[in-house]
């Protein structure tokens, strides 16, 4: 498990583990939730030091991931009554029929099974996942209990980890470090969770050398301001 702030790199490291995993000739699985990261992970496949091929492996977001291995079996997994409560739909029924479909059937397996954003993801679909691996295949999942604008239960998904006897439970890599954020913001985000802190977050903390600033005169520093979500 890798846990670590904003922009502390743990995407990088997934990519880093599937390229050392693909130099050994080994079949990897990439799930994220959000398909907008998906593109940003094979553009980190490209870069040095990686520089490997982003189709070597398979990048794809929960659900269409799901969708692809109905297909594979003939099945529209997306077909849904009127009835059915769209969130609950994509959430809960069309994972159980996959669930329920790798139970009985034989499904591509693969030696690495790599999930980003596990903060968004439901226990439910780590389960789902951890179906396609191969015997004595790895499972790697990195997220931030701190971005978890979805609301999921992380004490739920560290019980399912638990059930699915995951080895390492509490963090084998921990990245403290935020390059993606002013260092004014970093400081503000600090004594905002000291104020507001919350269960199992990621404090963030600015790292020894920052991203170099090419032009200081447009970094003008950072503001907070207070914004209602209801106003928005």
């Amino acid at each position: 498990k890798i846990i670590g702030p904003a922009g502390s790199g743990k995407s990088v490291v997934l990519i880093g583990k599937a390229a050392k995993a693909i130099k050994n000739n080994q079949k990897v699985l990439l799930i994220v939730y959000n398909k907008t990261l998906r593109g940003y992970l094979s553009s980190l496949c490209t870069r040095k030091p990686f520089s490997f091929n982003p189709h070597k492996i398979k990048i794809l977001h929960f659900h269409g991931w799901i969708n692809e291995v109905g297909k594979n079996f003939g099945i529209d997994i997306f077909s849904r009554n009127k009835n059915d409560d769209k969130e609950n739909f994509l959430n809960v029924i069309a994972p159980n029929k996959i669930k329920k479909l790798l139970s009985e059937k034989n499904a591509k397996k693969y030696d690495v099974v790599l999930v980003d954003e596990l903060n968004d993801m439901y226990p439910d679909w780590i389960d789902i996942l951890s179906r396609v691996l191969k015997d004595k295949g790895k499972l790697i999942v990195a997220g931030d209990n701190t971005q978890n604008i979805y609301k999921r239960n992380s004490e739920n998904m560290m019980s399912k980890l638990d059930d699915l006897d995951f080895k390492e439970q509490s963090s084998s890599q921990e990245l403290r470090d935020s390059h993606r954020l002013p260092e004014d913001m970093i400081n503000i985000l600090q004594k905002f969770l000291s104020y507001f802190p919350m269960k199992d977050s990621s404090l963030p903390v600015v790292p020894k050398q920052m991203n170099l600033q090419l032009d200081e005169s447009a970094h003008k520093g950072t503001f907070g301001k207070w914004i209602n979500i209801q106003d928005i």
